[in-house]
This record gives C-alpha cells, structure tokens and sequence, in this order.
C-alpha cells in the first residue's frame, strides 16, 4: 500500500504546474477594450511575471509547462500594451515567440501569430522596419501552410499593409488591403461582416492615399453589411458611423459627419456605458468636426468629458491620455488661450518621452504640435528647435524621402518663414513636395497644401506669376479631391483672389473672394 501510495503521488502535478495552471484559469481572457478585466489584470500581473520568471521554468520551458507560459506571457504583453507599456510587452512577446519556435519549429502557423502579435507591438515603438520583417515572414508561413488564398492571410496582408504604409510604401500596402479584401469575398460571399472588415480596412488607407471618395463608396457598402447582419444599434456599426463621419469631414460634409457621429455615440453609450474609452473616441472625434463647423466651445467639454474617461480608465501617463491633450490643446489654441494650449502640451510631451523615449515618432509629433502654439506665442526661435528635433527624429527613422519628412520640413519652413530666412524656406518646400509627388502622386492633397504654401512664399520673394501658378495648381487639386465646396478650396481661393488683386485683375479676384466667402458661410450654417 506504501508503494501503491508513493507511486501514485510520483505523478500528480507539481507546484508549479498547479500554480501555472491556477493564474490562467483565474485570468480573464478579454483584455483589449474590455476596462472591466483590467482590475484583475492589474493584481495577477506581478504575480504571473514572477510565475513564468522562475529558474525552474527557463526561457523555453519544458513541456508541461511551455503551453501555460507562454499563454501568460502573451495575456501579460497584451495587457501591457493596452496600457501604453510596449517597450515591456517586448521581452514578454519575444519569449513567446522563441516557445512556440521551440514546441512547433520555425515555419508553423502557430508561430505566425506570434510573429504578428510582436510586429504590432514593435510597430507601436516606431519600429516599422523590424514589423515588416516579422510579419512578411508571417504571411510566408501562412501562404506555405494554407496556399495563396487562405483567410488567415487577410489577417496577414491587412497588418503588413500598415507597416508598409508607416514606411511610404503607399502602392505596396494598398496591393496588400486588396489582396485581402479579394480573399475575404471569394471565402465567404459578398455580404458576410468578414468582408465589412477589410473594406473598412481598405477605406481607412484611401483616407490616408487622398482618395476620400472611393473610401466614401467602401464604407458604404461596409455599413449595408453590418446593419443586415447585426442590426441598426451594434457597436460595430457605431465603428463603421465613425470612420464614415471621418470620411464626410474629409469631403467637406462636416454637417453630415456630426450626424453619424452622435448616433454611434449614443450606440457605444448604450452598449458601454457613459464612461467607457470607446465613448471616449466618439467624443474626441465629434469634438473635432465640432471644429470644423467652427464651433471650438462645443468642441472643449466634449473633450475634457474624454480626457477624463481616459485618465479614469488608463491613468494619467498613458498614450489615449496625450492624445486627448494634444487634440484639447488645438481647441484652447482656437479660443485664442494658446499659453494653456502650452501646458497641455508640454504635459503630453512629457508623458511620451517617459513612455516611448526622446527619439520616437510620437515624441515628434508632440514636438510638432508644441511648435505650432510656441509660434501663435511668438515665441518662432523655440519653435524652429522643436520643429528641427522632430524633423530630425523621422528623418532617422523613415529615412529623408517619406512623406512625414515631409511635412516636418513645410512646417520648419514656414516657422523659418516668420524668422525672415529667406533662402531657406524655398529649398524646404521644394524637398517637401517633391517627397509628397513621389510618395502620393502630383494630386494629392497633401501636396495641395505644400503648393499653396510655396505659393505665398513665392509671392512674398517677389515672383507672383510662378505664386499664381502653385496657387492655382493647389486649388484645382483639392477642387477635385473633396469638390468646389470645402474649406481647403476657401483658402486656395482667398490666396489666390489676394494675389490677382495685386496683379490688377480685380474683376475675377472679386469672384473668387465672393465664392471663398460662401463656403465660409455654408460650413458656419450648417452648426
């Protein structure tokens, strides 16, 4: 009976095993957006870094152990990222990744999302470059394991086609959302919310290549789709409202994207609760067109509603934090209150710069948005430091030729402009646009803006036929992406009118001001 008894305590499980076995079960699975988890996430936390710490676990633990390790260490790193701790959820998702490379080899589909999970992780520390490697290497597995044509490849191709976006490879990710969309549609028909998915993914980047009218059509249909399939009151169709309003804002129909945008608020109300982050994002994007429409003391409770839902919900010093602190600012800058714009900016800056380090994209862009209101403080000398740390930050991170470089270099120049650096700001303007051409086309948008400003900075040195030129270049451009009616042709056309006044040509100047003044007054109307 001793043996008997000995024997049969030789093969229960260890402590470890039972400790492993007992933090998992105790976790709550759903970590991303679900702040309710977030509290028992906080206290198991230590205690599961220290579990899967231990000598007696290792790096690639043995078997009994190596699928309940590595399944913390992935909870853990989700948690840590959802919390703006990355640079944390880094070591955890590497190890993650050398288990599974152990347990399956290099080239099995479990390994893919691995890799995936970390490139989303590296992509978030600016690291666009490193992503691309792992998640080329992911959508390899998956082509290897399942062919061409598999939807897990969606997946695959869609976070590829980001990080190829983040690096201003804008043609290659666009082959890549459409690859994906391709497979979605031929796997399960035309009309199922897999396919709503990847035309809202699609949308989104022809949002970021200029072409806001085809993402109009994209979204659309996405709409259609998921109110057929879950009806008209869903989270999901308050996120598809969303990015639909974004896209109307983008074609001058601020109007209409307040619409969508307070019914997707009183969806996420309804299905989160009122302080909820997703709430929060409805309320930091209706404050923005609430800007559009002119109405910035509609926009500033809207927005400190939402800095307080987050500061609630992730804390005082995570990322959401600094963005509701940027986007407050520019709304105090519009009230003509620029010095507190500045303390909620230094605020943010700082925030970043102990999340991310000094030298990450979203440090440059704080630096950026920091300059602008030193400038409205007249304060050009400090801005131009700024503007130059933030030009120097891409530059080593994207390289001289993308498009981010690009619009550090428009706004050093205009900040240049203010100083009297007269030599300079042509060349700066020069290597902006020739970037945004070679990146986005000659009729992007983005480029309209940069012609528009070496127009005025053509016209101040005294060349205003080679102003008129750009001038009338820009307005054409965004005449054609957004339509005759929205704000960004008002500029070009006052730019314009002012400058044929000077030319003598004041008959069509005359036109031109008196239709600038239309848009103006149809866009403060429609609040």
């Amino acid at each position: 009976m001793k043996e008997e008894s000995r024997a049969a305590s030789d093969t229960s499980p260890s402590p470890l095993v039972i400790a492993l076995t007992v933090l998992r079960a105790d976790a709550p699975a759903d970590i991303i957006k679900a702040p309710t988890s977030w509290p028992r996430w906080s206290m198991l936390l230590p205690h599961m870094l220290a579990a899967t710490s231990l000598p007696e676990v290792g790096d690639v633990p043995a078997d009994d152990v190596a699928d309940d390790t590595s399944w913390l260490l992935d909870r853990a790193a989700t948690y840590l990222a959802e919390h703006g701790q990355a640079e944390k959820a880094k070591p955890l998702l590497e190890r993650v990744l050398r288990i599974g490379e152990a347990a399956y080899g290099p080239d099995r589909p479990e390994v893919a999302t691995s890799l995936n999970n970390l490139a989303t992780v590296l992509r978030e520390l600016g690291d666009a470059a490193a992503a691309r490697d792992l998640l080329e290497r992911a959508l390899a597995i998956g082509e290897a394991a399942y062919g061409p044509d598999h939807p897990t490849l969606a997946g695959n191709s869609s976070n590829l086609a980001l990080v190829l976006l983040d690096l201003g490879d804008a043609a290659g990710a666009r082959l890549l959302m459409e690859r994906a969309l391709a497979i979605v549609e031929a796997t399960y028909g035309p009309d199922h919310p897999a396919v709503a998915t990847s035309l809202n993914n699609l949308a989104l980047m022809l949002i970021d290549l200029g072409d806001a009218a085809g993402a109009r059509v994209l979204l659309e249909r996405a709409l259609a789709i998921d109110e057929a399939t879950y009806g008209p009151d869903h989270p999901t169709v308050a996120s598809r409202l969303h990015n639909l309003a974004a896209v109307l804002t983008d074609l001058g129909n601020a109007a209409g994207a307040r619409v969508l945008l307070e019914r997707a608020l009183a969806i996420d109300e309804a299905t989160y609760g009122s302080d909820h982050p997703t709430v929060a994002n409805r309320l930091g994007s209706l404050s923005l067109v609430l800007q559009d429409l002119g109405d910035a003391a509609g926009a500033r409770p809207l927005l400190e509603r939402a800095l307080a839902i987050d500061e609630s919900t992730y804390g005082p010093e995570h990322p959401a934090v600094t963005n509701r602190l940027a986007n407050l600012a520019v709304v105090l800058k519009d009230l003509g209150d620029a010095p507190a714009a500045r303390v909620l900016l230094e605020r943010a800056l700082g925030i970043d710069e102990a999340i991310y380090g000094p030298d990450h994209p979203t440090v440059a862009n704080c630096l950026s948005n920091l300059a602008s209101v030193l400038l409205d403080l007249g304060d050009a000398p400090a801005a131009q430091v700024l503007l130059e740390r933030a030009l120097g930050i891409d530059e080593a991170i994207y390289g001289p030729d993308h498009p981010t470089v690009a619009n550090r270099l428009s706004n050093l120049a205009m900040v240049l402009r203010e100083l009297g650096d007269a030599a300079a700001v042509p060349v700066l303007l020069a290597r902006a646009l020739a970037i945004q051409e070679a990146a986005f086309g000659p009729d992007h948008p983005t480029v309209a803006s940069i012609l528009g400003n070496l127009g005025l900075v053509t016209w101040e040195f005294g060349d205003a036929a080679a102003a008129r030129g750009l001038l009338e270049r820009a307005l054409a451009i965004d005449e054609a992406t957004y339509g005759p009616n929205h704000p960004a042709a008002a500029v070009h056309l006052h730019n314009l009118a002012t400058l044929l006044m000077t030319l003598g040509e004041r008959s069509k100047a005359k036109l031109l001001l008196n239709r600038a003044r239309r848009i103006r007054n149809g866009i403060r109307d429609q609040r």
